[in-house]
């Protein structure tokens, strides 16, 4: 099914929030959601949407049907900082402030305490991974249920590649350690470097929860160059 790669617009933020919650046969997305409503939940993950892409450092990349330029996939970019600039780790105060930021964003039906435990985990694990290096950052990406398989997501994954390699940077993302986008991920040259894990029964869930850091290495030769 033949699609074209480019920037969402903010019109597109609807769409890519109904990709984002497509998504509700994971038990682990499920077990976060709480008792939201879908409805409530796509209204809300819009708004947000609107907000960060007018962001100067992210990137929203959607993949659209070429034949109905339906949104079937999304991902979200953070670029990588300029060389001046140093990536410090947070003081407590700012890492304080920065939590009470995110917990006044959640809805309240949400599965607040895992969600808060979720991010917080994700950015330590990060912050030991990169070590203030200069990356690329995929924070998000999607593919409606229909679309999965026919090369989206992998397109969308690999769209700052040919620059991370002339820039000689990394990208860095994170994912469940059982989902299918690993096995992708692992085919695009990512290696897993970090872990966090989460006892789901402190939740109102069962067993654990694995999400795993993963980084591409800059190649020599910049990707999509060979003939």
């Amino acid at each position: 099914m033949p699609f074209t790669v480019g920037g969402a617009t903010e019109s597109e933020a609807t769409a890519i929030a109904q990709v984002l919650t497509s998504n509700e046969s994971s038990t682990f997305f499920r077990l976060q959601l709480g008792s939201v409503d879908l409805e409530t939940l796509n209204n809300g993950m819009a708004e947000r949407i609107v907000k960060a892409m007018q962001k100067p450092e992210q990137r929203w990349i959607v993949a659209r049907d070429e034949g109905n330029g339906e949104v079937m996939s999304y991902a979200q970019w953070v670029l990588p900082k300029a060389d001046d600039e140093v990536d410090a780790d947070p003081t407590p105060d700012e890492e304080r402030k920065t939590m009470d930021e995110f917990r006044k964003g959640l809805m309240p039906d949400m599965n607040v305490g895992l969600m808060v435990e979720f991010w917080a985990k994700l950015h330590v694990m990060r912050r030991s991974v990169l070590r203030g290096r200069r990356h690329y950052l995929l924070g998000n990406l999607g593919t409606l249920p229909a679309y999965q398989r026919r090369g989206a997501a992998s397109a969308l994954t690999s769209w700052p590649f040919a620059e991370a390699d002339k820039e000689g940077v990394i990208v860095y993302l994170d994912t469940d350690e059982a989902g299918d986008a690993r096995r992708m991920y692992e085919k695009l040259g990512f290696e897993r470097v970090g872990d966090a894990s989460f006892d789901l029964s402190k939740h109102g869930g069962q067993g654990r929860h694995t999400h795993m850091g993963m980084i591409r290495k800059p190649q020599e030769e910049p990707y999509g160059s060979s003939t």
